[in-house]
């Protein structure tokens, strides 16, 4: 008899904000590190980063766009 085990599945869903470092100097590129998920009961957030920044500056979270993934936000602003 063989035992099967179901893992449970995690829904791919887009984030409902990118998460991006801005350093603290004039004309600097900002850098993605990450992206966030509402938690199941809207209490808070969920963070997914990819990177963390060293260095002087700020962390932004701005609502995710299709056209903004992988460009940088200010650059159509």
């Amino acid at each position: 008899m063989t035992a099967t085990t179901k893992e449970p599945t995690r829904q791919t869903r887009a984030p409902s904000h990118l998460i991006w470092f801005v350093p603290d100097r004039e004309n600097a590129p900002w850098t993605r590190i990450g992206a966030q998920w509402p938690v199941k009961d809207g209490s808070g957030f969920r963070l997914a980063l990819d990177m963390v920044p060293i260095g002087k500056g700020s962390i932004v979270a701005l609502p995710f766009e299709q056209k903004s993934d992988t460009g940088n936000p200010e650059a159509g602003a």
